[in-house]
């Protein structure tokens, strides 16, 4: 890396090596790379509150090289930009097998912390002068490891090399940082027997689990079979589709126990199945009630037997934590 030319970066530079002598390349396939590398540049520009234009310049030969021609109001902030880019094509995320909520909530509790990065890299890339090149590098390789954990710049990469594998003759494919006269400032290289380890092998999330949902009925099953019941969810306020798995609960319903009038409601233990999209956003695909701990409308209320044994667990989960925290002070 060119350390002093770090924030002179103004083009970034995708080359795909073949092995063959052509300069030819499948247009479909490169086509559906050139718009997912374009996304993961817009994402991180995105997160790194950072506008930019991106212009193309003409195709060169030697295998096939792409050239971007990045535009914005503060260079240093571009280059930054770039400088991103050119790692995030390397840099394998962790846990890349699979999507989880795990990674979902980390990125939320982490997000004060990398805003903070952030803005001292952006302050750090506006001062002309005395310019520190190693907190330079050092807040981008940190941001870099943050925003590869992003669950739309995985996604979007996955895709990337998911459509690059698809065609035998690509080698490996470099990645460059260039200033505007084509001076090399940084260089990333990923080979074809590494292309696998940035496709993600599913889509599929863990299930979430909402422990306070609210769900009125619109359309009980009151029958035998594996039929969906339908309610307004409260916390998307959108009718669904969703199955019960609470065998006790429906056994009630089938034999008339439990009354279903308008405005009937049912507080319960939601599971919710979620997926990534082809855009890297999150989907619900699938729901399913666990437990039902409650059933009410306007006039009554009652706890169901399962709600009491879930209300005196959580009860009693909380008096041991307070008598744990209590430990703790002593």
């Amino acid at each position: 890396m060119n350390d002093n030319l770090i924030l002179q970066a103004q083009k970034f530079e995708l080359h795909y090596f073949f092995n063959d002598k052509s300069h030819l390349l499948n247009a479909f396939v490169r086509n559906k790379c050139e718009s997912e590398l374009l996304s993961i540049a817009k994402e991180v520009a995105k997160i790194l509150e950072v506008d930019i234009e991106i212009d193309s310049e003409a195709l060169q030969e030697g295998g096939l090289v792409d050239i971007w021609k990045f535009l914005g109001k503060n260079s240093g902030q571009i280059a930054i930009v770039i400088a991103i880019l050119t790692l995030i094509m390397s840099r394998v995320p962790l846990n890349n097998s699979e999507l989880s909520n795990l990674q979902i909530e980390n990125a939320k509790l982490e997000k004060i912390e990398r805003l903070l990065r952030i803005k001292k890299l952006k302050q750090e890339s506006n001062q002309s002068e005395t310019v520190d090149y190693d907190k330079i590098n050092d807040l981008i390789d940190t941001t870099v490891s943050h925003l590869s954990q992003e669950i739309k710049v995985k996604k979007h990469k996955s895709n990337f090399f998911t459509s690059i594998s698809k065609t035998s003759k690509v080698t490996h494919l470099t990645a460059r940082a260039l200033t505007d006269n084509y001076i090399e400032i940084n260089k990333t290289e990923v080979v074809k027997s590494d292309f696998a380890n940035h496709i993600l092998e599913t889509d599929d999330l863990p299930t979430k689990i909402d422990e306070d949902a609210t769900i009125e009925i619109v359309a009980p099953v009151l029958k035998k079979g594996k039929y969906k019941w339908k309610g307004t969810y409260a916390k998307l306020d959108k009718i669904i589709d969703f199955s019960i798995k609470d065998n006790k609960f429906k056994t009630e319903v089938q034999q008339g126990q439990i009354p279903f009038i308008s405005g009937t409601c049912m507080d319960c233990i939601l599971e919710i199945k979620q997926k990534v999209d082809e855009f890297g956003e999150i989907k619900n695909k699938g729901y399913s009630v666990a437990k039902v701990l409650r059933v009410h409308d306007e006039t009554t209320s009652f706890e169901t037997e399962q709600g009491r044994k879930h209300r005196k667990e959580k009860n009693a989960e909380i008096i041991q934590m307070s008598l744990f925290d209590k430990e703790n002070d002593v």
